[in-house]
Protein backbone atom coordinates (compact mmCIF):
# COMPACT_ATOMS: atom_id res chain seq x y z
CA UNK A 1 0.00 0.00 0.00
CA UNK A 2 2.81 2.24 0.60
CA UNK A 3 4.21 2.25 -3.03
CA UNK A 4 1.00 2.91 -4.60
CA UNK A 5 0.28 6.12 -1.95
CA UNK A 6 3.55 7.45 -2.59
CA UNK A 7 2.26 7.04 -6.40
CA UNK A 8 -0.70 8.32 -6.56
CA UNK A 9 -0.64 10.10 -3.34
CA UNK A 10 -2.92 10.25 -0.25
CA UNK A 11 -5.96 11.60 -1.63
CA UNK A 12 -5.83 9.55 -4.82
CA UNK A 13 -5.07 6.36 -2.82
CA UNK A 14 -8.14 7.14 -0.85
CA UNK A 15 -10.81 7.85 -4.28
CA UNK A 16 -9.34 4.61 -5.47
CA UNK A 17 -10.54 2.78 -1.99
CA UNK A 18 -13.77 4.46 -2.28
CA UNK A 19 -14.57 3.96 -5.51
CA UNK A 20 -12.72 0.22 -6.18
CA UNK A 21 -12.90 -1.11 -2.64
CA UNK A 22 -12.89 -4.98 -2.87
CA UNK A 23 -12.46 -5.03 -6.69
CA UNK A 24 -9.72 -6.70 -8.30
CA UNK A 25 -7.55 -4.65 -10.49
CA UNK A 26 -5.41 -5.25 -13.46
CA UNK A 27 -2.94 -2.64 -14.14
CA UNK A 28 -1.62 -3.26 -17.50
CA UNK A 29 2.27 -2.27 -18.24
CA UNK A 30 3.20 1.06 -19.62
CA UNK A 31 4.34 -0.47 -22.75
CA UNK A 32 0.94 -2.00 -23.85
CA UNK A 33 -1.02 1.55 -22.75
CA UNK A 34 1.37 3.45 -25.01
CA UNK A 35 0.89 0.93 -27.72
CA UNK A 36 -2.76 0.94 -27.92
CA UNK A 37 -2.62 4.73 -27.52
CA UNK A 38 0.10 4.84 -30.51
CA UNK A 39 -2.50 2.68 -32.29
CA UNK A 40 -5.39 5.19 -31.64
CA UNK A 41 -3.41 8.04 -32.72
CA UNK A 42 -2.64 6.25 -36.46
CA UNK A 43 -6.65 5.60 -37.00
CA UNK A 44 -7.33 9.16 -36.35
CA UNK A 45 -4.82 10.44 -38.53
CA UNK A 46 -5.24 7.73 -40.93
CA UNK A 47 -6.21 9.61 -44.39
CA UNK A 48 -6.14 6.26 -46.66
CA UNK A 49 -3.32 7.05 -48.06
CA UNK A 50 -0.53 7.57 -45.62
CA UNK A 51 0.79 4.61 -44.52
CA UNK A 52 4.35 5.37 -44.89
CA UNK A 53 3.98 8.36 -43.43
CA UNK A 54 2.20 6.99 -40.37
CA UNK A 55 4.57 4.02 -39.95
CA UNK A 56 7.70 6.15 -40.10
CA UNK A 57 6.31 8.83 -37.57
CA UNK A 58 5.41 6.40 -34.89
CA UNK A 59 8.31 4.01 -35.32
CA UNK A 60 5.84 0.78 -36.56
CA UNK A 61 6.32 -0.82 -40.04
CA UNK A 62 4.17 -0.04 -42.99
CA UNK A 63 2.37 -3.57 -42.56
CA UNK A 64 1.74 -2.58 -38.96
CA UNK A 65 0.03 0.46 -39.86
CA UNK A 66 -2.47 -1.37 -42.74
CA UNK A 67 -3.32 -4.29 -40.23
CA UNK A 68 -4.50 -1.78 -37.46
CA UNK A 69 -6.52 0.25 -40.42
CA UNK A 70 -7.83 -2.94 -41.97
CA UNK A 71 -8.99 -4.48 -38.09
CA UNK A 72 -10.76 -1.22 -37.52
CA UNK A 73 -12.68 -1.11 -40.76
CA UNK A 74 -13.52 -4.47 -40.12
CA UNK A 75 -14.65 -4.11 -36.67
CA UNK A 76 -16.51 -0.85 -37.85
CA UNK A 77 -18.57 -2.86 -40.50
CA UNK A 78 -19.08 -6.04 -37.76
CA UNK A 79 -20.77 -3.47 -35.74
CA UNK A 80 -23.05 -1.97 -38.45
CA UNK A 81 -24.12 -5.68 -39.27
CA UNK A 82 -24.33 -6.37 -35.45
CA UNK A 83 -26.46 -3.52 -35.39
CA UNK A 84 -28.79 -4.62 -38.14
CA UNK A 85 -29.06 -7.81 -36.74
CA UNK A 86 -30.14 -6.36 -33.47
CA UNK A 87 -32.78 -4.35 -35.01
CA UNK A 88 -34.56 -7.20 -36.87
CA UNK A 89 -34.28 -9.25 -33.40
CA UNK A 90 -36.05 -6.11 -31.55
CA UNK A 91 -38.73 -6.12 -34.62
CA UNK A 92 -39.35 -9.79 -34.93
CA UNK A 93 -40.31 -9.41 -31.02
CA UNK A 94 -42.09 -6.24 -31.16
CA UNK A 95 -44.26 -7.25 -33.72
CA UNK A 96 -44.60 -11.52 -32.69
CA UNK A 97 -42.88 -12.52 -35.79
CA UNK A 98 -40.29 -14.50 -33.24
CA UNK A 99 -42.98 -16.62 -31.88
CA UNK A 100 -44.09 -17.41 -35.78
CA UNK A 101 -40.97 -17.99 -37.56
CA UNK A 102 -38.70 -19.20 -34.42
CA UNK A 103 -35.98 -20.62 -36.64
CA UNK A 104 -35.29 -17.07 -38.29
CA UNK A 105 -35.41 -15.93 -35.04
CA UNK A 106 -32.50 -18.71 -33.36
CA UNK A 107 -30.59 -17.69 -36.53
CA UNK A 108 -30.58 -14.85 -35.84
CA UNK A 109 -29.51 -15.06 -32.26
CA UNK A 110 -26.82 -17.03 -33.16
CA UNK A 111 -25.69 -14.27 -35.80
CA UNK A 112 -25.87 -11.27 -33.20
CA UNK A 113 -23.38 -13.84 -30.83
CA UNK A 114 -21.45 -14.41 -33.07
CA UNK A 115 -20.53 -11.59 -34.13
CA UNK A 116 -20.23 -10.14 -30.58
CA UNK A 117 -17.65 -12.44 -30.31
CA UNK A 118 -15.83 -11.83 -33.52
CA UNK A 119 -15.79 -7.69 -32.41
CA UNK A 120 -14.49 -8.34 -29.22
CA UNK A 121 -11.26 -11.27 -30.20
CA UNK A 122 -10.85 -8.09 -32.66
CA UNK A 123 -10.71 -5.57 -30.10
CA UNK A 124 -8.54 -7.72 -28.15
CA UNK A 125 -6.34 -8.30 -30.32
CA UNK A 126 -6.08 -4.78 -31.13
CA UNK A 127 -5.15 -3.95 -27.66
CA UNK A 128 -2.17 -6.74 -27.95
CA UNK A 129 -0.41 -4.65 -30.14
Amino acid sequence: CQALIRAIGLEGFKKLIQEFSGVQLYIPKQEKVCRYLRDKKIRQEFDGSNHKTLAKKYGVTEAWCRKIMSLFLMIQQYENELARIRGQIRSMEQTGEADTDRRKYRQLKQIRSELQSSIRQMKQYTKKG
